[in-house]
């Protein structure tokens, strides 16, 4: 009767709100004093000097993706703050290194799920993949691209990586759209490979995304989402902490099974009285597991106190 809750994902949607324009004119107030509060906070932030530049930067890279946390979450962060800062060749160098990062992580990560690649005949043995065609062709082979955007994203950042990183005196006149244009491959490699995974979600669940019970045998969904994602009931409830979230939810039978349309249509209909309680010190009617950077952690109240 439990399914896995899709959270926390990291993202950043900042750049979007300063671009904003609604019809309301009451509402318009009310979101001109927010950019205003959040400029502030940038200027804070990315520090004074060249500030207009840097909110103009900001500007042109748009949000930053929703992304299950995983390893490529700050070294993305710190590219596209070099791009914010007019750091445009760290900027773009580091997004091809990070795109070829991905590529290793999940071809060294899922190859043991599958069977030698006709494209590489050393897949189970290598120690790293520096051939960016015989890596993109043998993730698409096992099927763990989550996308087609994904393959063909890959695709172009391997062009560009390749006019912008081997000797090409003519590439220092365009750095500045190189960078963006390479950050903005690496948003959409992150948002469809890493991101909220919707085809694999229930349909019909309100106000949170849970796997379908199917999707928990994928290689990739149990590599890098479900260490990350609380197993619950549809009776859990939340409480933010310092270090993430606590989770709270009733003990639950573990010969009950739900089918996933059962599952979501519980939450649905659940009221405030079945909601397990998100109260400290709990009774042991409840379990609790903690959300933090580190992933799914179970919490004993009483050793921790």
């Amino acid at each position: 009767m439990r399914r896995y809750l899709i959270f926390p994902l990291q993202f950043d949607t900042r750049a979007h709100a300063l671009e904003q324009v609604p019809q309301d004119p009451q509402l318009a107030e009310q979101l001109d004093r927010g950019r205003e509060s959040l400029i502030a906070n940038l200027k804070v932030e990315l520090g004074e000097n060249n500030f207009e530049e840097k909110l103009q930067n900001f500007r042109e890279l748009g949000s930053s993706p929703f992304s299950v946390i995983a390893h490529h979450n700050v070294l993305f962060h710190q590219a596209r703050y070099a791009f914010i800062h007019g750091f445009y060749y760290p900027a773009l160098t580091a997004s091809c290194a990070l795109g070829e990062r991905i590529l290793n992580h999940l071809f060294l990560d899922l190859r043991e799920h599958f069977p030698q690649s006709t494209f590489d005949r050393k897949s189970h043995t290598r120690r790293s993949i520096d051939d960016w065609t015989k890596a993109i062709e043998t993730l698409h082979e096992w099927r763990i691209f989550q996308a087609e955007e994904v393959k063909a994203t890959f695709e172009e950042l391997r062009n560009l990586r390749h006019r912008s990183l081997h000797f090409n005196a003519s590439t220092v006149e365009t750095l500045k759209e190189d960078a963006r244009l390479a950050l903005a491959y690496l948003a959409t490699i992150i948002e469809k490979q890493f991101g909220f995974q919707f085809p694999r979600t229930i349909p019909g669940s309100k106000g949170a995304f849970f796997f379908k019970k199917d999707a928990e045998s994928d290689p990739f969904i149990r590599r890098y989402y479900l260490p990350q994602c609380p197993r619950v009931s549809p009776f859990y409830t939340m409480l933010p902490f310092k270090e993430g979230w606590l989770v709270f939810d009733r003990k639950a039978d573990p010969n009950v099974e739900f089918s996933d349309e059962k599952f979501v249509s519980i939450f649905g209909a659940r009221t405030p009285d079945q909601l397990a309680p998100s109260t400290v010190p709990w009774s042991g009617e409840i379990s609790v597991v903690a959300l933090t950077q580190a992933g799914v952690m179970s919490v004993d109240y009483t050793k921790t106190g």
